[in-house]
């Protein structure tokens, strides 16, 4: 775990970093907090994503107020919609409500990475909500991930 340690704070490689969180989380030892914390600041992308898996992995109420600052202000909407999902995995609502919004976002990627995991892990109100949504969107690959959303949902349409 020290060598782990050693490459998530000096290691030139942001997916070995990245990777280096995400086992050191499989731990579950909460003094790894603070590290994945200070990676939620990284620049990188990869790291702040990295950062949000193992918080998430590490499964802790100490992490959620990381999590939830992830969903709600993270410079990359992947890793805003990421922290979302996983937010709302965890049974936090509010997780939802952010991917509901996301999903009307004007750029076709964020529509589509949100309508998916609303589609994962949503029920009878996100699948008449995301119905609605099907017949005004123009981006194809957002209408495919409002399809397989749809299909995946469609046996909580009557709840």
């Amino acid at each position: 775990t020290s060598e782990l340690e050693k490459t998530v704070r000096q290691g030139s490689n942001v997916q070995t970093r990245a990777a280096a969180m995400i086992a050191l989380a499989y731990t579950h030892d909460l003094r790894y907090l603070s590290l994945f914390q200070g990676a939620l600041l990284d620049p990188n992308m990869t790291v702040r994503f990295g950062a949000v898996e193992a918080l998430l992995i590490l499964g802790d109420k100490a992490a959620e107020f990381q999590i939830a600052n992830a969903a709600r202000g993270d410079q990359s909407f992947a890793v805003q919609i990421y922290a979302a999902g996983g937010m709302w995995r965890r049974g936090d609502i509010f997780g939802r409500e952010i991917l509901l919004r996301l999903a009307q976002h004007p750029d076709w990627f964020v529509r589509a990475m949100a309508v998916h995991y609303l589609g994962e892990l949503g029920g009878g109100d996100e699948y008449r909500k995301l119905f609605s949504q099907l017949s005004n969107e123009t981006y194809p690959a957002v209408k495919a991930e409002l399809g397989s959303a749809l299909l995946n949902l469609q046996k909580y349409k009557d709840r």
